[in-house]
């Protein structure tokens, strides 16, 4: 549901460099900063990825970066998401949820178990103290 591109000209980087992985809108602040060369006296929540974009040996990134929380709207409700590694637990204003394997093609996995069923379980958490965070007036 959600993919918004972020396109930049960046002095030093070769053309058509990408970031692999997941990111997120509180990653730009650290970002610029990192590609500016300026620093920051607050901690951000954000991961600065100018070292995807300026390095030429192609510098590997963690296939775990995150995890990444996403709000949205489906047809009037809304709509949380959580993504880490390959996958992601998206839950509707009932709590119903979705939990699904994003490698390759994404697609939804309707009984997780073992390994799965442990990520399913940790997502939510993830999702849970991150909406519980939101509610005390705290990202």
């Amino acid at each position: 549901v959600i993919h918004v591109p972020w396109i930049t000209y960046v002095p030093g980087a070769p053309p058509g460099v990408s970031v692999p992985g997941p990111a997120s809108l509180v990653d730009v602040v650290p970002t610029v900063l990192g590609l500016t060369g300026l620093v920051s006296s607050r901690q951000s929540e954000g991961e600065d990825l100018s070292r995807y974009l300026l390095t030429l040996s192609g510098a590997p990134r963690d296939p775990n970066s995150g995890p990444v929380f996403s709000e949205s709207r489906e047809s009037g409700q809304v709509v949380h998401a959580v993504r880490f590694g390959d996958y992601k637990l998206v839950r509707n204003t009932n709590g119903g949820e979705r939990f699904y394997d994003v490698t390759g093609t994404e697609r939804e996995i309707m009984t997780a178990r073992g390994r799965q069923d442990r990520v399913r379980l940790d997502l939510s958490d993830m999702l849970n103290r991150r909406l519980a965070g939101q509610l005390r007036g705290r990202p």
